[in-house]
């Protein structure tokens, strides 16, 4: 289990770690304190974006294979 998790575990590191990596580079500009301010709330958007598309796309995962398992290639959702 270990082998199949240790890649996703460095993965959430390095997304984690990226918002660490773009704070620490702007705090060294001027006015830090709005610099820092504009990339968090670029984070919490991309964020929100990220999982937000992923959640649809989870989401679709059943219905798409039940689709294809069933033959119904145009994947009606009104069950004519």
């Amino acid at each position: 289990m270990l082998r199949l998790a240790l890649p996703l575990v460095l993965a959430e590191l390095g997304w984690m770690a990226m918002g660490v990596v773009d704070t620490v580079m702007v705090g060294h500009l001027p006015h830090p304190a709005v610099t820092i301010s504009a990339v968090a709330l670029g984070q919490v958007l991309y964020n929100t974006l990220a999982f937000g598309v992923g959640g649809v796309l989870l989401g679709l995962d059943a219905f798409i294979s039940q689709a294809h398992g069933a033959g119904d290639w145009k994947m009606r959702t009104n069950g004519c």
